[in-house]
């Protein structure tokens, strides 16, 4: 129904949507456009599905894999150049080292999920973190371009074919999945480690293995989508291939219907939740959509559609005499899916230990500098007292079994808010502060709103809540340039409003 609400805007919007047409041999349309550019989101929505299936998680490092993958070839390719004519080192053994790295990365994220029982957002975050930092060391921080047209295959057209390769790497990809997992128990075990990962073990099904499973093939398809991008382009580069495009993955399986904590999943579903988002960008760009301003525009809908597809708005519908929402009737998620991250004593003493053990090494280290003064310690506080704050907050959300991933977006929302309103509009730091205040009140209401009374995923609220802050924030910035007007002893007034001055005269 997404998808088809979505073409349907586009045929209104532009008549000649569905047109194909064939030029120099090849197929050119707005549906070829769509599929084409989505081929890498389907393959990660595919490996993204099958995580969630068996974890109840989802791999927020995909992305990062993806860059770290490219990174590898290109750099096997180019012998350590920067930009080569010919291979250097054999397609082949390239590729494979390339995905033999994405597979190792996926087998990272899975000893840590499904061994040490760690919370998947967590345990991805650092791949997510670290990833593309690998892949920069990999390229020495370059970006490595393989100028050979066997390479640019991948990314383009294969010989005489009409049709996109990205497009038919999608479609085997998708093939061979879905015929593995029907022909073989896999399918019925990642959902039954999903459902109920206790009552699988005592049936004796290794849940642990099938886990650590689903996270590396993960892995490897977001290494072939890596390669897929790559080709694209004809080049490595580690700051933008797959960027965010782990956002839309998570996005496509909860578009597709799949419950976002495990068990039944649909893989189809998954595919045409990857279609229905790159149907949406494309049709956000065809309406002149700035590339900064599309995540307002795309959290909007998002919100829209998984409202229209919530239990709640469906009983709703359903009883539309009541006035009521019937909130007693909702499914309780499995006792697996909610398990909590476990010795969480141990962790945090282990984290103890590692700070101090850093701070004694760089007092050693950089004693010369004044690292071993008091100041130094208390200036950690003074320099993190935001992340603090940050902190304090997502700990609360995180005690309810939720999380919320739209504070930094909602940060710099009202950072800029704050100083577009001392800047242009000569609002005082009271004010200003006050309205960052009720801006980040009203973020809290809305999504508290949809996450408890709707029923709507935490993870896919605060997703939304993340697009929609960064696009205002852009909105804003284009709409005003910041001019340094103020002075500081008027911004004097709040001590912390001096940090987004010095920031805005470093500038």
């Amino acid at each position: 129904m997404c998808l088809i609400a979505v073409l349907l805007i586009n045929v209104i919007k532009t008549p000649d949507f569905f047109n194909i047409t064939i030029r120099n041999g090849v197929l050119y349309g707005y549906v070829i456009d769509v599929i084409n550019r989505a081929s890498e989101l389907v393959i990660l929505a595919v490996g993204m599905t099958l995580v969630t299936a068996a974890s109840g998680g989802q791999d927020i490092s995909v992305g990062a894999v993806m860059a770290v993958a490219a990174a590898v070839c290109c750099q096997i390719l180019s012998g350590g150049a920067a930009s080569v004519t010919e291979y250097q080192n054999s397609l082949i053994i390239a590729v494979i080292a390339a995905l033999l790295a994405a597979a190792l990365c996926g087998a990272f994220n899975g000893f840590l999920v499904a061994k040490l029982n760690i919370q998947p957002m967590v345990a991805t975050l650092i791949l997510y973190t670290a990833g593309r930092g690998i892949a920069q060391l990999v390229t020495n921080g370059q970006i490595t371009y393989i100028r050979v047209p066997s390479f640019q295959m991948a990314g383009g057209y294969i010989g005489k074919s009409p049709v996109p390769t990205p497009v038919l790497f999608a479609i085997v990809t998708v093939v061979i999945v879905a015929l593995i997992l029907k022909k073989t128990a896999l399918g019925l075990y990642i959902e039954s480690v999903g459902i109920n990962g206790k009552a699988a073990r005592l049936v004796g099904l290794n849940s642990t293995m099938i886990k650590f499973l689903t996270y590396v093939i993960c892995g490897v398809l977001a290494g072939i989508a890596g390669l897929v991008a790559s080709s694209r382009i004809y080049s490595a580069d580690a700051n933008n291939i797959g960027l965010n495009l782990e956002m839309d993955a998570i996005l496509a399986v909860a578009l597709g219907g799949n419950f976002l904590g495990g068990g039944k999943f649909s893989l189809i579903g998954s595919v045409i939740g990857a279609y229905t988002i790159q149907a949406l960008t494309t049709t956000l760009y065809a309406m002149n959509v700035k590339a900064d301003q599309l995540p307002v525009y795309k959290a909007i809908v998002v919100i829209i559609i998984v409202t229209l597809q919530s239990d709640v708005f469906k009983k709703f519908v359903a009883n539309h005499r009541s006035k009521k929402f019937p909130l007693q009737q909702r499914e309780v998620r499995n006792n697996e899916t909610e398990k909590k991250m476990t010795s969480t004593g141990f962790l945090l003493l282990i984290t103890i230990v590692l700070f101090f053990v850093m701070y004694a090494a760089g007092m050693v280290i950089f004693a010369d500098k004044g690292f071993a003064k008091p100041q130094m310690f208390l200036n950690l506080f003074v320099s993190n007292a935001g992340l603090l704050v940050i902190s304090c907050g997502l700990t609360i959300v995180m005690i309810t079994g939720g999380i919320d991933i739209s504070v930094g977006s909602v940060t710099a929302l009202v950072c800029m808010v704050m100083a577009d309103l001392m800047e242009n509009k000569g609002v005082s730091a009271y004010v200003a502060v006050l309205a960052a205040l009720l801006i980040g009140l009203a973020f809290g209401i809305v999504q508290g709103f949809l996450v408890t009374y709707m029923g709507i995923q935490p993870f896919i609220v605060t997703l939304a809540g993340m697009f929609f802050g960064r696009g205002m924030t852009a909105i804003i910035k284009y709409r005003h340039d910041l001019h340094q007007k103020r002075s500081i002893p008027e911004m004097g007034k709040l001590p912390f409003l001096h940090a987004i001055w010095f920031y805005k005269q470093k500038r």
